[in-house]
C-alpha cells in the first residue's frame, strides 16, 4: 500500500473521528479512485454515509467491504450496527444474515459466539419465527451447557418466548414444561421464582397434569414461598372438585389449606366459595349460601362452586336460584371453561343435572316438567343416582298429573331401593289418588325410618289437612315439620291457614309474612298475606307490600299482587293506575276471567266504556256461564246508547235465568230509554210498543223485589214519558195487579189517561221507600201536570195542577238547589189551570239563579213573556237561551214566534232552522203552515226567495215530513191535515194525500165550520179523482153547496171525463165557460172541451172547441199541443205547421219545451226525414242544455231513429239522469240505452247495464219496463259470464227465478192500459228468452214444461206458435233431426233470425269435416233475407273455422278449414269493411302464417275504427301490435300506442308496458 492512501486512510479516520464525514468521504475517494476494492476504505464510507444519514450509500459501501474482503470482522460488525440502529422489516431480515456470519466468524471464541447467538435469537422472536427462536435458544442451551448461570437466563427467556404465544404445537408444549420443571428446581437463586413457580402449576392445570403432581407442586411452592396465595387457591380449587366424589377424605384438608388462605388474603374467591362449602357441609344453610354467592361474583367460571350453591339452594328451597346456578354450571361445563378437574367433569355434570330437575319439579310449571321428565330418564337409562332419578322422577309424574306413570316408578324404586325415600313417594302417591288412609301408613313409616326429614313431616301434614277425619292432627303436624325444615315456605302457608281455622289471625298474618319471606316467587303466600292484612285493616301495610312485590317482579308475574293491588287502587278511587295493576295481572295469565272483570270494572270506574266493554266480551269468551258479566256487557251498552244490542244481552241473560232482577230492571230501563229516543224521533207508535214492553220486564221484576224503589221509579216513567202521544194512539196491555180493579184477567187494557194515573201510583209507591227523594216529589208532580193537561173536566184539571205544585214544593224543600224543580214549578203555575204568572216568573228567575247555564229555564221564561205581551222582554229571554245551549229547539221556536208575530221576513228561514235542529210539534207545524203561504202566493213564484226557500231547500218534502210527524202526534187539528194532503199532493203522494184530507174532512165536519168545510173537501174531491176512486170524487163534489167556484167546477167536469162520462163532463165544462174570469181560463175550458168531443170521436168538434181556444189571448199552451196532435193523427201537415208555428211563436216556456219540441220532431219525421228530426232534438239540446226533458228526448229519440248510436244514446240519458235524480224516465231509459250498447260487466264492472237496472228497480219497483229491463240486463251478464259455476246463488239461478216472476205478471197481472198486443209480445219475449235461459242451464224437463204450456196457451195465434215451433226444434237431442227441422223452419220463414241462429250452432256442434258449414255459409248468403242481419252468422262461422284449424292435426282438414274461415270473412267484408271482429280473426290468421305486415294492418284497421266501434277489439288489436313493433324495436309506435291507450282509458294496457319498460 502506497503511502498516499495511508496518508488518506488515515485522515478519513481522524475526520471519522471528529464526525466530519464529508471531509471523510472526500478521503475515502481519493483512495478508492487508485483501489476501487479497498477493505478499509469502503468501511470509512458506509460509516461517514451512515452519520450523513445516506443510509443507501452507507448500506452498499458495507457491502461492497463484504464483498471484497469476507472474512474480515469490521465490515460485518458495521453492517450489524447499522442494521441495529435502523430496525425496520428489511433490516431485521437482512440482520439474520448478518447474525449468522458473525457467528461463523466467531467460531473460535464462545463468549462472542454466544451473545451473537443470542442476539439471533431475539431477532427470531421479533420476526415471529418461533420455530427458528426455539432453536436458537436450544443450540445457546448446549453452546454454555457448562455457564448453569447463563444456562438458566437461557432457560427463563425460553419460558417467556413460549407463554408469549396463544397456542403452542405438542412438541413446544413439552419444552415449556420441561423448561419449567428445571427453572423451578433449580438449587440456584432466580429472580421472580414465585411467579414462575405459579404459571408453572398453571401449566400443568391447562395441560392435565395427574392430580398428585400439581397437589406436590403446590405443596413445593408454599413450603419455598409460604406468603403466595395462588398454590393455596389451586389446592382448594383441587380439594373442592375431589369433594364431589368423596368429602369426608378431603374436608379436613380443605379446611387446613382454607384457614392459611383465609390469613392471607380472606376476601380470595376461592377461599370464599372453600368456606361456603365448609359451611354447607356443616348445614349452616344460610351462611353457605352466602358465602358461595359471594365467591363466584368473583370467580364465575368455577363449576364445581355452582354445584355447591345450586345444592344450597335446594336445601333451602330457592328453587329458581337452584336452577339458575346449575344451569350455570352445566353452561360452563359444555363451553370447557370450566375449573374442574377432568377427573370429575363428568361427576359434576350428573350432579348438575340432577339439582337442576330436583328444582323443576317443585315449581311445576309445564314447560319446566316437561324437560325434567326427559333428562331424568335419560339419566335413569344411563344408570346414574338411580334411587334419586326415580324419586325425583316420581314426584314430576305427580307434578304433570299423571299418576300411573308416577304409581310405576314408586314401585320399582320399592323394588329395586327400597328406603324411606320409595316409602314417601308410593304414600305421597296414594295422596293424589285420593287413598288418604293408605298415604298416612306409608308416610308415617317412612317417618318412623328418618324422623328428621321435614319434607316426610310436610307430606303427613299435607295429608291431614286433605283428609277431614284427621283435619285436627295437621296442626302438630306442620309444626314438626317447620321446627324440622325452617326454610320451607309451603310448611309456614299451611300453618297459616290452620291459624286462620282457629280464628287466630295475627299468627295466621306471621306465618303467611315467613312463608312469603321464604319464597318471594309463592303466590298462594302473598295473596293469603295481603288478604289477611286487611282483614286485620292494615290496608295502608297491604298496599305497602303489593307495590313493593310488584316493583320486585319481572314482567308476566306476580298475577296475585298485581290483581290485589289494583283492587286496593280501584276502592281508592284510582282507576287509572288500577287499570295498569290489572293489565300486568293479565300479562301473568290472559286467561283470567276474574282479571278480565278487574280490568272491565276498572274501565267503567274511568269511563272508558268501550274498553270495558271488549275486556267483559273476553271475560265471558273465558266463562260463557258468568251472568255478572253478560250482566254489565248488556248494562254498557245501555250507557253507551246502543239499546238495540243490550236490549239482546238482557234477552240473553234472561233466556238463561228468567227471575234474574238486574237483568229485568235493565231490560225495562233499557226499553224506557229506547221509548224516549222513539218520542224525540217523533216514531210514537214504536215508543207505545217499547213501553209496553217495559212495563211487562219491570212488572215481572218488582213482582220479585217490591223493595226497591228504583224499580217502581221506572215503572212511573214507563207510564209517565207517552203524554205526548195522541189520546187515540196510545193502548197499553197492563198487569191487572198494578191496577185498582177487579177482574180476573191477567192483563187490563188502558188508555191515556189510566196509563198517567197508573205512573202516578207507581211513583207514590216507590216514595213510600224513600220520602225524603226530591226527584221522585220531581217525577210525580210532573206526572200530575200531565194528567191536568189531557183532563177534559175543568175541575179534574185544576186539582191535578195544585197536586202538580204540591209535589214540586216538597221536591223544592228536600232540594231546593236542583233547578229542575224551580222550572217544573213555573211551568206548572204557568199553566191554564193555575195561572199565576208572577209565581212561574219568581219560579223561572229562581232556576236561573241557581244553575246559570240553564237554557230550559230562559225559553220558559220568555214563553211567559210572549203570552203577556211583552216581546223585547221575550226576545231577550230566548237569546239568552241561544247563546247557553244553541242546539236547544224550544228557544228557536220562541225566537220564530217573535219574528212571525212581528212579521219579519227571516220567520220562514228560522222555523227551517227548528226543524233541521229537531222535531218538536210547535216548529213542525209552523214550518209546514210557512212553506204552504209561500207555495199559495203565485206572484213570487219567478223570484230568486222562493226558489231558494222552496226549490233549493227542498221546502215541499221537508215541510211534508214535518206535518206527517204533527199529525201522527196531534190528531184533532183539521187545519194541519188539509195542509199535508196539499203538500202530499204536489209531491204526487196521491194516496198519502186522500188520507189526510179524508182526515181533515171528519175533523171539520165535527167542528161544523162551513167555509173550512167547503175548502177542504174540494181539495179531498180533487185528490179522489188522482187515485181514480171517481165516484166518491163525485160525490165530494156534489155535496158542495153550492158548487161555485170556477176551480171546482172544472174539477168536477174533469172527474166525470176520467169517469167516462163525458156528457156531464161536457155539460159542466160549458158551465164552467160562464164562471171563467179571464179569456186564458175559457181558453183552458175550450181545451178541456175539445178533448172530451174527441173522446166522443166527434173530430170536427174537438177541432172547433181547439180553434176556439187558440182564439183567446193568452191561448192554453196544452189547447195549442191537443190541436197540433190532432193535426198529426190526421195527417193534416198544413194544421200541424200552423200550430207549432203558433207554439213557437209564444216564446221558450220550459215547462211545455219537452212537448213542442217533441211534436216537431215527430213533424219533421213524418215528412220523411227521420235523422233531422233527431237533429231538431239536439238544437233544442245545445241552446237549453239545462233541461233534463230534453236529454231525455234525445236519447230516446237515438234509440228508436239511429239504433246504432247507443253510446250516444247512453250517454244523454246519463247526463238526464243525473241533471234529475230518480226520474222514472230518464232512468228507464238510461237502462235500455245500456243494454243496447252492450254495456256488461266485462266493459265497466261498475256502470254496466245490470247495475242500471237494479237501480231503476229499486226507484220505481212497480213499472213493468223496468221489470222487463232488469230481466234482460241479467240475461246479457249471465250469457256474458259462461264460466261462472251454476250455484244457487249464481247470475243463471237468479234470472230463472225472475223469469217466474215475469211470467206470472205478464200473463195475469199487468194493467188495463197495457194493450192486448203489447202484451203478447211480451209473453212471447219472455217464454223465448226463458227457453233459453233454461237450456243454458241444462234444465231440459223445466224447458219442456215450459214450452208445452205456451204452446196450449197461444194454440190460437200463429206468429207466436211459429215462434214457439222454432224453440221446441232446439230441444231435439237427436242433433240430425234438430237440423232437419230448423232447416225446414228456416225455408218456411227465412226472416225469422233466431231459427238461422239455432240453425248456426247445430250445425257447428255437428261438425266434422266441413261440409256441412261450407253448405250452411252458402245457405246464408243466398237465402237470408237481411243483408246486415247476416254479419253475427258468418263471424261465428269464421270463429268455429279458424278454432278447428288451430287444433287440427290432419293437415288437409286444416287447409279446409281455413278456406272456410277466409270465405266467412270475405263474405263480411262484402258487407262492411268496418267489423271489428272480422278484422281480429283476420289478424290473427297472419299472425299465425308469420305475415306480420298483413297482420298489423288488419290491426290498425281495427284502431282506426270511429270512437262509436270502440270496444275489446282496440284492447286486442293494442296488445298484438305491441309484440309487433317489440320485435321490430319501433319505440316511436309503441309510443303512439301508449298514448292511443291512454286516451281510450286502456289503464292494463300502459301498465303493461311500464312493467316491460321496468
Amino acid at each position: 500500500m502506497d503511502k498516499n492512501i495511508k496518508a488518506a486512510l488515515k485522515d478519513a479516520r481522524e475526520a471519522i473521528r471528529k464526525k466530519e464525514y464529508k471531509e471523510a468521504l472526500q478521503h475515502c475517494k481519493t483512495v478508492l479512485k487508485t483501489d476501487k476494492t479497498n477493505y478499509n476504505a469502503l468501511v470509512f464510507v458506509g460509516v461517514a454515509a451512515e452519520g450523513l444519514d445516506q443510509s443507501e450509500q452507507a448500506v452498499s459501501a458495507y457491502r461492497r467491504a463484504t464483498d471484497s474482503s469476507p472474512e474480515q470482522l469490521l465490515a460485518w460488525q458495521g453492517l450489524c450496527s447499522f442494521y441495529e440502529k435502523h430496525e425496520n422489516q428489511a433490516n431485521m431480515q437482512a440482520l439474520v444474515e448478518v447474525y449468522d456470519r458473525l457467528m461463523e466468524l466467531h467460531n473460535s471464541d464462545p463468549t462472542k459466539r454466544a451473545d451473537t447467538g443470542l442476539k439471533l435469537a431475539q431477532l427470531y422472536q421479533k420476526l415471529n419465527d418461533l420455530g427458528k427462536a426455539v432453536e436458537s435458544y436450544q443450540y445457546l442451551l448446549k453452546l454454555l451447557e457448562g455457564d448453569k448461570q447463563k444456562c438458566m437466563d437461557i432457560w427463563i427467556q425460553l419460558i417467556q418466548l413460549l407463554e408469549k404465544q396463544k397456542s403452542l404445537p405438542p412438541e413446544y408444549v413439552d419444552l415449556l414444561g420441561t423448561a419449567y420443571e428445571v427453572v423451578v428446581h433449580t438449587s440456584g437463586t432466580v429472580e421472580n421464582m414465585d411467579s414462575i413457580w405459579s404459571n408453572y402449576i398453571r401449566h400443568l392445570l391447562r395441560n392435565e397434569a395427574s392430580w398428585d403432581k400439581i397437589d406436590a407442586e403446590c405443596v413445593d411452592l408454599c413450603e419455598h414461598f409460604p406468603e403466595v396465595v395462588y398454590p393455596l387457591e389451586v389446592r382448594c380449587k383441587l380439594y373442592l372438585e375431589q369433594c364431589v366424589t368423596d368429602a369426608p377424605s378431603y374436608v379436613n384438608k380443605l379446611v387446613e389449606v382454607q384457614a392459611r388462605l383465609s390469613q392471607l388474603n380472606e376476601n380470595s374467591p376461592v377461599c370464599q366459595i372453600a368456606e361456603g362449602f365448609i359451611k354447607m357441609e356443616t348445614k349452616n344453610w344460610v351462611s353457605a349460601r352466602d358465602m358461595l354467592k359471594r365467591g363466584l361474583q368473583s370467580l364465575k367460571q368455577m363449576a364445581v362452586g355452582w354445584l355447591y350453591l345450586s345444592r344450597v339452594q335446594l336445601q333451602i328451597h330457592d328453587d329458581s336460584g337452584a336452577i339458575q346456578s346449575a344451569v350455570t354450571g352445566l353452561k360452563l361445563l359444555k363451553q370447557n371453561r370450566s375449573t374442574a378437574a377432568i377427573s370429575n367433569h363428568d361427576k359434576i355434570l350428573i350432579d348438575l343435572q340432577l339439582v337442576q330437575v330436583q328444582a323443576m319439579v317443585p315449581l311445576g310449571e309445564p314447560g319446566q316438567l316437561d324437560e325434567a321428565v326427559k333428562i331424568l330418564i335419560k339419566l335413569r337409562h344411563a344408570g346414574h343416582c338411580l334411587a334419586m332419578v326415580l324419586e325425583t322422577l316420581g314426584y314430576a309424574y305427580i307434578k304433570q298429573g299423571n299418576l300411573t306413570a308416577a304409581e310405576q316408578t314408586a314401585e320399582q324404586l320399592q323394588v329395586e331401593q327400597p328406603s324411606p325415600a320409595s316409602l314417601a313417594l308410593c304414600g305421597w302417591v296414594a295422596f293424589h289418588q285420593k287413598d288418604y288412609q293408605a298415604a298416612i301408613q306409608r308416610i308415617s313409616a317412612a317417618i318412623s325410618q328418618e324422623s328428621t326429614n321435614g319434607w316426610y313431616q310436610y307430606q303427613l301434614a299435607r295429608i291431614e289437612w286433605e283428609a277431614d277425619l284427621h283435619r285436627k292432627d295437621s296442626f302438630m303436624s306442620f309444626l314438626k315439620a317447620a321446627k324440622l325444615d325452617p326454610y320451607h315456605s309451603a310448611t309456614f302457608l299451611y300453618l297459616g291457614y290452620c291459624y286462620l281455622e282457629s280464628k287466630d289471625t295475627d299468627k295466621a298474618r306471621r306465618c303467611f309474612q315467613k312463608a312469603l319471606d321464604l319464597n318471594r316467587h309463592s303466590d298462594q303466600a302473598g295473596a293469603a298475606l295481603v288478604d289477611t292484612m286487611v282483614s286485620l285493616g292494615d290496608e295502608d301495610g297491604a298496599l305497602q307490600l303489593l307495590t313493593s312485590v310488584t316493583t320486585e317482579a319481572a314482567a308476566g308475574s306476580a298475577k296475585w299482587a298485581w290483581l290485589r293491588l289494583g283492587l286496593q287502587q280501584l276502592k281508592y278511587g284510582d282507576a287509572s293506575v288500577a287499570i295498569t295493576s290489572f293489565q300486568c295481572a293479565l300479562r301473568a295469565d290472559p286467561k283470567d276471567n276474574h282479571c278480565w272483570e278487574c280490568l272491565a270494572e276498572a274501565y267503567v270506574s274511568r269511563g272508558s266504556y268501550t274498553a270495558a266493554l271488549r275486556a267483559f266480551k273476553r271475560a265471558t269468551e273465558l266463562d260463557p256461564d258468568s251472568v255478572y258479566c253478560l250482566f254489565q256487557i248488556a248494562s254498557i251498552k245501555q250507557t253507551l246508547g246502543l239499546h238495540a244490542e243490550a236490549v239482546a244481552e238482557y234477552r240473553h241473560i234472561l233466556d238463561r235465568s228468567s227471575d234474574y232482577v238486574p237483568a229485568l230492571k235493565g231490560i225495562g230501563e233499557t226499553y224506557v230509554l229506547l221509548a224516549k229516543a222513539s218520542l224525540n224521533q217523533y216514531f210514537n207508535g214504536r215508543a207505545v210498543d217499547q213501553c209496553q214492553l217495559a212495563i211487562e220486564y219491570l212488572t215481572r221484576a218488582a213482582s220479585h223485589r217490591p223493595d226497591l224503589s228504583c224499580l217502581w221509579k221506572l215503572l212511573g216513567d214507563a207510564c209517565s214519558i207517552l203524554h205526548p202521544v195522541a189520546k187515540e194512539a196510545v193502548s197499553l196491555s197492563v198487569p191487572s195487579k198494578l191496577l185498582k180493579v177487579k177482574t180476573t184477567e191477567e192483563v187490563t187494557v188502558i188508555g191515556k189517561q189510566d196509563l198517567l194515573s197508573l205512573g202516578a201510583r207507581c211513583y207514590g209507591r216507590a216514595l213510600k221507600l224513600l220520602p225524603e227523594c226530591a226527584s221522585l216529589w220531581h217525577d210525580l208532580g210532573v206526572n200530575y201536570l200531565r194528567q191536568s193537561e189531557i183532563s177534559s173536566q175543568h175541575s179534574e184539571r185544576e186539582e191535578m195542577a195544585a197536586k202538580a205544585a204540591q209535589a214540586l214544593k216538597k221536591a223544592i224543600s228536600l232540594d231546593s238547589t236542583n233547578h229542575k224543580h224551580w222550572t217544573a214549578l213555573g211551568t206548572v203555575v204557568m199553566s191554564g189551570a193555575i195561572s199565576d204568572p208572577a209565581l212561574a216568573q219568581h219560579c223561572f228567575i229562581k232556576s236561573v239563579q241557581v244553575e246559570p247555564n240553564n237554557s230550559v229555564a230562559w225559553t220558559n221564561l220568555g214563553t211567559l213573556y210572549i203570552s203577556s205581551g211583552d216581546i223585547e222582554l221575550a226576545h231577550e229571554a230566548f237569546k239568552i237561551a241561544q247563546s247557553l245551549e244553541p242546539g236547544y229547539v224550544a228557544c228557536w221556536i220562541g225566537q220564530s214566534l217573535i219574528a212571525e208575530k212581528v212579521g219579519h221576513e227571516d220567520a220562514m228561514d228560522l222555523f227551517r232552522h227548528t226543524s233541521e235542529l229537531g222535531n218538536h210539534s210547535e216548529g213542525l207545524l209552523g214550518y209546514a203552515h210557512h212553506v204552504s203561504s209561500v207555495l199559495q202566493d203565485k206572484s213570487n213564484r219567478p223570484t230568486e226567495a222562493f226558489k231558494y226557500s222552496i226549490q233549493q231547500m227542498g221546502a215541499v218534502p221537508a215541510a211534508s215530513d214535518a206535518l206527517a210527524k204533527y199529525t201522527d202526534r196531534v190528531r184533532d187539528n183539521p187545519v194541519a191535515y188539509n195542509m199535508h194532503g196539499l203538500l202530499l199532493e204536489r209531491l204526487g203522494l196521491y194516496r198519502e194525500a186522500v188520507k189526510a184530507l179524508r182526515s181533515a174532512v171528519h175533523l171539520v165536519e165535527q167542528k161544523d165550520d162551513t167555509s173550512l168545510l167547503s175548502q177542504v173537501r174540494s181539495n179531498y174531491a180533487r185528490v179522489l179523482g188522482h187515485v181514480g176512486n171517481y165516484e166518491e170524487s163525485i160525490r165530494q163534489y156534489q155535496a158542495m153547496t153550492p158548487l161555485g167556484r170556477f176551480e171546482d167546477v172544472c174539477g168536477l167536469a174533469l172527474v166525470y171525463y176520467k169517469a167516462g162520462n163525458l156528457h156531464d163532463s161536457y155539460k159542466v165544462y160549458e158551465q164552467a165557460v160562464s164562471l171563467a174570469a179571464t179569456d186564458e181560463d175559457r181558453s183552458h175550458v175550450y181545451a178541456g172541451m175539445g178533448m172530451v168531443a174527441y173522446k166522443f170521436n166527434d173530430t170536427e168538434g174537438a177541432k172547433s172547441s181547439l180553434f176556439k181556444c187558440s182564439q183567446f189571448s193568452p191561448p192554453s199552451i196544452v189547447g195549442l199541443q191537443a190541436l197540433c196532435s190532432l193535426g198529426l193523427l190526421s195527417k193534416d201537415m198544413t194544421l200541424t205547421g200552423a200550430v207549432l208555428q203558433e207554439l213557437t211563436n209564444l216564446g221558450d216556456i220550459e215547462e211545455f219545451s219537452l212537448g213542442i219540441c217533441f211534436l216537431m220532431s215527430i213533424f219533421i219525421s213524418m215528412q220523411g226525414n227521420p235523422k233531422l228530426a233527431v237533429n231538431n232534438i239536439m238544437k233544442a239540446v245545445h241552446t237549453n242544455p239545462g233541461r233534463s226533458q230534453l236529454w231525455y228526448l234525445l236519447a230516446k229519440s237515438l234509440l228508436q231513429i239511429i239504433p246504432n248510436s247507443c253510446r250516444g244514446a247512453t250517454r244523454c240519458a246519463r247526463v238526464a239522469e243525473k241533471m234529475k235524480q230518480h226520474d222514472i224516465k230518464s232512468i228507464s231509459t238510461l237502462t235500455a240505452s245500456c243494454l243496447a250498447e252492450g254495456l256488461h260487466w266485462r266493459k265497466d264492472p261498475n256502470k254496466n247495464s245490470l247495475s242500471v237496472a237494479q237501480k231503476a228497480m229499486h226507484l220505481y219497483p212497480d213499472q213493468l219496463d223496468n221489470l222487463l229491463n232488469l230481466l234482460s240486463a241479467i240475461h246479457a251478464e249471465t250469457v256474458s259470464q259462461p264460466g261462472r259455476t251454476m250455484s244457487q246463488t249464481s247470475l243463471s239461478n237468479v234470472e230463472l227465478n225472475y223469469f217466474g216472476f215475469v211470467l206470472s205478471r205478464v200473463s195475469g197481472g199487468v194493467g188495463p192500459e197495457v194493450g192486448e198486443a203489447k202484451k203478447t209480445s211480451i209473453y212471447l219475449w219472455c217464454v223465448q228468452t226463458y227457453i233459453t235461459a233454461l237450456l243454458s242451464a241444462e234444465k231440459k224437463e223445466e224447458t219442456h214444461s215450459v214450452l208445452t204450456e205456451a204452446l196450449a196457451t197461444c194454440a190460437d195465434k200463429e206468429d207466436v206458435l211459429e215462434t214457439l215451433r222454432v224453440m221446441e226444434a232446439s230441444m231435439e237431442s237427436d242433433l240430425t233431426t234438430r237440423q232437419a227441422k230448423l232447416k225446414q223452419l228456416v225455408s218456411c220463414n227465412p226472416r225469422q233470425e233466431y231459427t238461422w241462429q239455432l240453425l248456426v250452432d247445430c250445425t257447428l256442434s255437428m261438425d266434422t269435416d266441413g261440409l256441412g258449414i261450407e253448405e250452411l255459409l252458402r245457405n246464408i248468403k243466398e237465402n237470408h233475407p237481411r243483408v246486415e242481419r247476416q254479419q253475427h252468422l258468418l263471424l261465428k262461422i269464421a270463429q268455429f273455422a279458424f278454432q278447428k284449424t288451430l287444433v287440427s292435426d290432419d293437415t288437409s282438414v286444416a287447409a279446409a278449414y281455413e278456406d272456410l274461415c277466409d270465405s266467412a270473412l270475405v263474405a263480411v267484408f262484402g258487407i262492411t269493411a268496418r267489423n271489428n271482429c272480422a278484422l281480429l280473426i283476420q289478424g290473427l290468421k297472419f299472425l299465425l302464417e308469420d305475415n306480420q305486415r298483413f297482420a298489423k294492418k288488419a290491426f290498425l284497421a281495427m284502431l282506426n275504427m270511429p270512437e262509436a266501434d270502440y270496444g275489446i277489439g282496440h284492447m286486442f288489436a293494442r296488445r298484438h301490435l305491441l309484440s309487433i313493433y317489440q320485435t321490430k324495436k319501433d319505440t316511436e309506435k309503441i309510443q303512439n300506442l301508449i298514448a292511443g291507450a291512454i286516451a281510450d282509458g286502456d289503464k292494463d294496457f300502459v301498465l303493461k308496458c311500464s312493467k316491460i319498460k321496468d
